[in-house]
């Protein structure tokens, strides 16, 4: 094993931080069955961070809990700071998703354009133009059948049509990191401010609705 085998490049963009710490309060905005391949953990990043973005279609906003939950007072935190129980509603203010993106390589196959992660659509500048042999490092799901990648330390939004990743046609690149499914098994909190200014955390939504969804279950059933 060389030099470069044993080196993890860290990597900082805007709004994102990589950090092994989990943090005490809530910061600004700062299905594969292929086999496993090798590769260098150098080329990606042993752990990337991304805030305030839900790896599903809906963004942060006002739930009803469904099930007891114990929010803590951070991301695998053991300090109860308020229990709550159904019915009950919160905000969702905030969250985090700890993934490994190294694990989650991808080589294109086919050229393709595709966005930056926080990039318009009218602005050229914002587009990243991919070529066969490229790799990219899977950082999330975040819905719609996109995923947030990483690729020469840019953050990028592309599509789904991945070779051992996913069951569409014409896929664009192939899958070449470890087994997996879409959600990549990133570790996802979120971020609740209860009724009474209580902040908490609690493991990706669980055991909550969306508070319109909750409605209208009520409202129409389920």
């Amino acid at each position: 094993m060389n030099l470069r085998e044993n080196i993890i490049i860290p990597a900082i963009l805007s709004g994102m931080l990589i950090s092994g710490l989990w943090g005490d309060y809530v910061l600004a905005r700062p299905v594969s069955t292929n086999k496993t391949v090798r590769m260098r953990t150098s080329d990606g990043p042993e752990l990337y961070t991304v805030w305030d973005k839900i790896p599903a279609e809906n963004g942060l906003e006002r739930y009803v809990a469904t099930k007891k939950i114990d929010l803590v007072s951070k991301p695998h935190g053991l300090n109860v700071v308020k229990t709550i129980y159904p019915g009950y509603r919160i905000k969702g203010i905030s969250c985090v998703v700890y993934t490994t993106p190294s694990k989650h390589a991808i080589e294109v196959t086919r050229k393709t354009r595709v966005l930056k992660a926080y990039g318009r659509y009218e602005n050229q500048q914002d587009y990243v133009t991919l070529y066969p042999g490229d790799h990219l490092y899977l950082v999330m799901y975040v819905g719609e059948g996109y995923y947030y990648a990483l690729y020469r330390s840019q953050l990028l939004s592309v599509p789904s049509c991945i070779e051992n990743l996913d069951g569409y046609q014409n896929p664009w690149a192939k899958y070449i990191g470890e087994q997996t499914d879409k959600a990549l098994g990133a570790d996802f909190w979120m971020c609740y401010r209860t009724d009474d200014g209580t902040v908490g955390w609690s493991t990706g939504l669980y055991g909550v609705e969306p508070e319109w969804l909750y409605n209208s279950h009520r409202k129409y059933g389920r």
